[in-house]
């Protein structure tokens, strides 16, 4: 894996919410696996705070009144948001009109310019994510996204650009050390990877073949 599992995104949230020093957290998904599996990650994880309220909304609809009433009456401090953009920006704009006015992160799945264009300017206001960086948060990102934009007739990268490109340049260095395409020569090859220099950061793959220390 070139980016962070979701329990490694799990943890940095934790560990964000530990910082502002939230005490009661209300955690939010989707009912996709993604979402519930994230969410289901927070709750473990959590140390510090209480989980006052776990809520899953039906993503096809447009009205999450019932889950936001359910939502201010456990008068969170905090709340985690781990489903996608789409649902969660009509989530964020509800939870501010029904008084919510406290931080809400969200996960990787809501991390797109969409976002506030569908909650808006005022609702997104101490709204955080937690991701893998994206290339203007990165040393030298700026020509890498200058060299994108070469070569995409202009258009900017996306949220996942990034990893894609150096999801091909680590293959492609396996493919090197291996000498060849060889399935299992490639596998050992990619294992074998120590410190292999990419723009977000140094590569080294962890036994169950996630990313060793990867930053979120």
């Amino acid at each position: 894996m070139i980016n962070g599992t979701g329990t490694q995104q799990a943890e940095s949230a934790v560990t964000y919410i530990k910082k502002v020093g939230a005490k009661s957290v209300v955690v939010i998904d989707d009912n996709t696996d993604y979402s519930v599996d994230l969410a289901d990650s927070v709750e473990k994880q959590a140390d510090g705070f209480k989980i006052v309220k776990r809520e899953s909304i039906n993503p096809k609809e447009k009205d999450f009144s019932a889950n936001v009433n359910s939502v201010i009456s456990a008068k969170p401090d905090f709340v985690v948001w781990t489903g996608y953009y789409q649902a969660g920006g009509l989530l964020i704009n509800q939870l501010r009109g029904a008084g919510y006015d406290g931080p809400i992160l969200v996960g990787d799945g809501s991390v797109d310019a969409q976002l506030a264009a569908i909650a808006g300017a005022d609702s997104i206001k101490n709204v955080v994510g937690t991701f893998t960086k994206t290339p203007d948060m990165l040393e030298g990102g700026d020509k890498w996204i200058a060299d994108y934009k070469k070569v995409s007739g202009g258009a900017d990268p996306g949220p996942y650009s990034i990893q894609s490109y150096e999801a091909v340049k680590t293959l492609a260095e396996a493919y090197k050390n291996a000498g060849g395409t060889d399935y299992d020569a490639v596998v050992k090859a990619l294992k074998d990877l120590t410190d292999f220099p990419l723009l977000t950061g140094e590569l080294t793959f962890a036994a169950d073949g996630s990313r060793e220390g990867v930053a979120l």
